[in-house]
């Protein structure tokens, strides 16, 4: 059946290979890497001694976890032990496949790659067109692979549009904000035509949008509630050992002069908070978003890519997941303007600095299970409606907070 489809790979996949005991953060610890039934079923008839490494938790089948370490217990030195003595073949799905996304559209089966893997990181946000796809050398394809093809549509017409979102996005007169709400922008337009229409109606759609943007409605309390929002969503999650992400998190926290507050789910503000951010917007806005641009335009396109956007992704339709890839950034943009504070002017924090910022947040918000809490809070905020998003990319500028911020 493979020999009749075509499998493609983004050149970022192209390049990577599993660290193992030298990544800074194994996938290896503290997920519930799932097995599908034809994986249980090989174990059971071909290795059964294997079985006694299978529980259940996040799903019916996941690899069992070292109550002390979480490790997985078959995580040996940095390498999994199932890989080494019984070969690829006897790895699950997830676990063989990660940090590659792969999804299927009509006759292409398409492989991205997630940016919760640092080397994926490294790999994809400081080398040039990182998404360009070519042929794949991995044969291997998961079990149950969705086809994301809309029926109206053939593969070459489906890929065009994605085609069109992520080229849009790499353009160089524009930053990731205006790409990513003229993205929005079109994504409202889209909705009212012929899905048959979309490749010769994107292209306009973009080329005009930047007439139609609104003014901003700027919130002055958006970046503290873009932190609120993420403290919210790993509060609500399952517990477990995020020492990078905890690493980020104080960086953020002691920016912006605020604490997290876990009993009232909420983001407690000080005296010094409003001059805090004033000063690090302005610093970011002299060192930072200029120099780091083509790295944040990279980030969304791989967003566009791993998502397979507009057509799949968190969201129940195309501005849905534009509107959550957009708070991401935001907030992985505000992550790294957090972490500025720690360098003198001038200086950009070092690129192992910044891999740990993009991914840590990566790490967490690719696996949220279930969008429901972060699309509620994306409505209640009013990011849905075009002035508030851009109000919100734009960043809060340098106006005073309020007494108390939104609650989420």
């Amino acid at each position: 059946m493979l020999a009749m489809r075509t499998l493609r790979s983004i050149a970022a996949l192209e390049q990577f290979e599993c660290l193992g005991s030298a990544c800074e953060d194994t996938c290896c610890k503290g997920w519930g890497m799932q097995l599908t039934a034809e994986t249980v079923e090989r174990y059971r008839t071909h290795a059964p001694e294997l079985l006694d490494a299978i529980t259940s938790g996040e799903a019916q089948h996941i690899m069992r976890r070292d109550a002390q370490t979480d490790h997985c217990v078959k995580l040996e030195a940095g390498w999994c032990g199932i890989h080494r003595a019984y070969g690829t073949d006897f790895l699950g799905d997830a676990c063989n496949f990660f940090p590659r996304s792969t999804r299927s559209l009509g006759d292409d089966v398409v492989m991205s790659a997630s940016l919760s893997c640092p080397e994926v990181v490294r790999l994809a946000l400081w080398h040039e067109n990182p998404v360009a796809l070519g042929d794949a050398r991995e044969q291997r394809v998961p079990y149950g692979l969705k086809d994301y093809l809309p029926e109206s549509l053939d593969t070459q017409q489906a890929y065009a549009v994605h085609r069109i979102f992520i080229d849009y996005m790499l353009r160089e007169d524009l930053t990731a904000e205006d790409a990513l709400m003229h993205s929005a922008i079109s994504a409202d337009a889209l909705a009212s035509i012929a899905m048959t229409d979309w490749i010769e109606a994107l292209p306009f759609y973009l080329r005009t949008a930047s007439g139609r943007v609104p003014q901003p409605e700027v919130q002055p309390s958006d970046a503290f509630n873009l932190l609120n929002m993420l403290c919210v969503l790993i509060a609500l999650s399952k517990p477990t050992s995020r020492p990078r992400l905890d690493h980020t998190l104080m960086d953020m926290y002691s920016a912006l002069a605020v604490h997290f507050d876990a009993q009232q789910l909420s983001i407690m503000i000080s005296e010094q908070s409003s001059a805090s951010y004033a000063n690090l917007y302005d610093r970011w806005e002299r060192y930072g978003n200029q120099a780091l641009q083509p790295m944040l335009k990279r980030w969304c396109a791989m967003q566009y890519s791993v998502q397979l956007f507009p057509y799949a992704g968190h969201g129940s339709n195309a501005r849905e997941r534009l509107n959550l890839i957009a708070v991401r950034y935001a907030i992985t943009r505000l992550g790294l303007m957090c972490l500025m504070m720690h360098y003198p002017d001038g200086t950009l924090p070092p690129q192992e600095a910044q891999i740990r910022v993009v991914q840590s947040i990566a790490r967490f918000m690719d696996h949220l299970s279930d969008p429901t809490t972060l699309l509620s809070m994306v409505h209640h905020l009013g990011w849905m409606h075009n002035a508030r998003l851009r109000g919100m990319l734009q960043g809060g500028l340098r106006i005073q907070l309020p007494d108390a911020l939104c609650a989420i």
